[in-house]
């Protein structure tokens, strides 16, 4: 693979759909500079026993071009108008009270999940 490149390998959709297989880690980069064996990590989401035969198509690898960047250390960020969440009321809302409050912490307005 030609330097500035990576690979990304992805799940097939029919497997997942069909199956229940699909690809832990994903998508899992390969930077250009590997030069090991590929391998995937399926797993199998089903009751329903799989086997993976000699040569089925069990993932798939997109290349892209990789951007380098620089990164600049400042001592405070410019305000943006990405909106501001408050916290509490997403927190209460009813598809994430299964959700422990202590799983979101705010940082300047920005939610991180741990």
């Amino acid at each position: 693979m030609p330097t500035g490149m990576e690979a990304q390998v992805r799940p097939r959709s029919g497997l997942a759909f069909k199956h229940g297989i699909t690809v832990l880690n994903t998508p899992g980069t390969i930077d250009s500079d590997y030069r090991g064996e590929i391998k995937v990590i399926l797993i199998n989401l089903s009751k329903e026993k799989f086997v993976v035969r000699p040569l089925e198509r069990i993932a798939q690898m997109i290349f892209s071009n990789v951007t380098k960047v620089e990164f600049k250390e400042v001592d405070s960020l410019d305000d943006t108008n990405r909106v501001k969440v408050d916290l509490d009321l997403l927190v209460n809302k009813s598809y994430l009270k299964s959700f422990a409050k202590a799983s979101f912490t705010s940082l300047d307005s920005t939610v991180l999940w741990r």
